[in-house]
């Protein structure tokens, strides 16, 4: 079994205290921006990021092309390794990280979906001519039932969520720099609400000011 000092229990504590905060705030999924939770303490460092997905994809809806299905999981596997989007200086040793995105439990789907119509195409010439009809038919309903799931999505808010822990041996409180910016066209804005140390504060991050400053403090 593993054990926590009562530090860390309450370390936890503030955090996920911070992150229901952050979740019941009506008014937390905007385009363009997104809302951080940092907490710091004797070395032990975590940051949690949530946005609407759009703001890393370019889109909310479940993806239509492969394009955008290579898109979710690459952003699913940049979001895993953050040390390209969140840099600590000095380095801080990742321990757990956490990424939930919207849409990626039907990329395996997708990909056995793809490998089916591939390994059918061989069958598929000689039965052409006489489903040609019945399939465009059946494109067309198809086509408009797409349309009207898309037009139900777009009324559907879809976050990215991650988590991050590090373990952080260097003395005092690491800089922290956002990527987030230039990787993403889409942030205008990132709110970083923080305890570090029991001082307590709310940063606000943009492109050309996307370091996290949290005045002088003392480890």
């Amino acid at each position: 079994m593993k054990y926590y000092s009562i530090s860390y229990v309450l370390f936890l504590t503030l955090f996920f205290s911070m992150s229901a905060i952050a979740q019941s705030n009506p008014d937390a999924h905007t385009h363009g921006e997104g809302h951080v939770t940092m907490i710091y303490e004797k070395g032990q460092l975590l940051i949690e990021l949530r946005t609407p997905v759009v703001n890393m994809l370019g889109f909310e809806h479940s993806p239509e092309t492969e394009k955008q299905w290579k898109a979710l999981k690459r952003l699913s596997h940049n979001l895993k390794k953050p040390e390209n989007l969140i840099v600590l200086e000095p380095e801080c040793s990742l321990k757990n990280s956490t990424v939930e995105l919207p849409f990626l439990k039907d990329a395996k789907k997708h990909e056995h979906k793809e490998e089916h119509q591939s390994d059918s195409k061989t069958d598929a010439h000689a039965q052409e001519s006489k489903s040609k009809e019945e399939h465009k038919g059946h494109e067309h309903e198809k086509h408009e039932h797409k349309g009207h799931e898309h037009k139900s999505e777009e009324l559907v808010h879809h976050d990215a969520y991650s988590r991050y822990e590090w373990l952080c041996s260097a003395p005092g409180f690491p800089k922290i720099t956002f990527n987030h910016f230039d990787h993403f066209s889409g942030f205008n804005k990132i709110t970083s609400e923080w305890i570090v140390n029991g001082l307590q504060g709310i940063t606000y991050l943009s492109e050309g000011k996307n370091i996290l400053e949290v005045g002088p403090l003392k480890n």
